[in-house]
């Protein structure tokens, strides 16, 4: 997980538990269409990683993840575990994000 997100280790605990579970699940590729979010992912971490922002604004830019790990539904059928799972783990990012 850290090999694709590195600032992994600067984020909030629930929120490391999310993208670790979504890695263990799909594996660490980011390439392909199905892997769109994870990229976005990816990009926005990046963004938010930037220590000179002040940290609400950080977490501002954190929240955008949520989204994309919803957006990441689009790959299964609604009523499957791992669908159910992706929005669980939105809901988990964003208390981790709000505790923070």
């Amino acid at each position: 997980t850290e090999s694709i997100y590195p600032s992994l280790p600067r984020l909030p605990d629930f929120c490391r538990s999310v993208l670790v579970s979504i890695v263990f699940n799909r594996g660490s590729s980011l390439d392909g269409s199905r892997r769109n979010e994870m990229r976005a992912i990816r990009d926005i971490l990046a963004e938010a990683d930037d220590l000179s922002l002040h940290k609400q604004k950080r977490k501002v830019i954190l929240t955008d993840v949520e989204d994309q790990i919803v957006s990441m539904q689009r790959l299964w059928d609604p009523g499957t575990g791992v669908y159910k799972r992706r929005q669980a783990e939105a809901n988990i990012w964003r208390a981790g994000i709000d505790a923070w």
